[in-house]
């Protein structure tokens, strides 16, 4: 019997973060009301979700050497960039802790991020563009312009031999930084294990779609496009 081709993330209608809010329930829920829609994903983003459910709340985010933010910042910096108020600092403390999270786990201790870099970021992106596509995908630009994740942020490159970071790489986790802070949230902020939840589904995201994202990188309305996409997927 010749089985139907597995739908990639775009085509699924159950959104990942249900899906992940089924995994982490699963001691009081029958396994198999779990695993038909874990089969509807790839085999590696399959694999991924099941693994964020064991150390997603763990010690990983407590060893990062950035200063968390409060889940009601991050509410504001993901509401300012569909075009809500927000201040600088808000954006910056997220994009700064995300970009910590990232690295702790890519294991890549040599490179850092700076709020200020994120900073100056966001106030260009507000400076260029005035839609909410164009302006995530104006801050995702700049992110990569600045050097935002580099041994020295703002100045100095993180595409240099040793970094451990190609620059593709680079820009999809930069990408998914803003897909993270794109998704929809519920008018009461959750919690600090919650938003890394939702960072590691944007990461695994931008990874499964890095050949649109990489393709459009340079276009800021088919980027823009693209990260609205992608968000409304988490």
């Amino acid at each position: 019997m010749k089985h139907p081709p597995v739908p990639g993330p775009e085509e699924l209608v159950l959104p990942l973060r249900d899906i992940l809010r089924g995994l982490r329930q699963k001691a009081p829920v029958p396994k198999s009301l779990i695993e038909p829609a874990l089969n509807l994903l790839p085999r590696d983003i399959r694999a991924s979700l099941s693994r964020i459910v064991e150390d997603v709340a763990g010690e990983k985010i407590g060893r990062l050497r950035v200063r968390a933010p409060d889940t009601a910042s991050l509410q504001r910096a993901s509401l300012a960039l569909k075009g809500g108020p927000a201040a600088p600092a808000d954006l910056a403390g997220a994009l700064a802790w995300g970009g910590a999270v990232f690295l702790a786990e890519a294991g890549l201790s040599t490179l850092l991020v700076s709020e200020t870099v994120a900073a100056l970021c966001w106030h260009e992106a507000l400076d260029e563009s005035f839609d909410s596509p164009a302006r995530a995908a104006a801050l995702v630009q700049g992110l990569d312009r600045h050097s935002f994740i580099s041994p020295a942020p703002g100045i100095v490159s993180a595409a240099i031999p040793d970094s451990g970071m190609e620059p593709a790489r680079l820009r999809l986790a930069m990408t998914a930084l803003v897909v993270w802070l794109l998704a929809e949230r519920s008018g009461t902020p959750g919690s600090l294990s919650g938003e890394h939840e939702l960072l590691r589904i944007a990461l695994l995201l931008c990874d499964s779609s890095k050949d649109g994202i990489l393709h459009a990188f340079r276009d800021r309305e088919a980027l823009g496009s693209l990260l609205q996409q992608l968000a409304e997927r988490i």
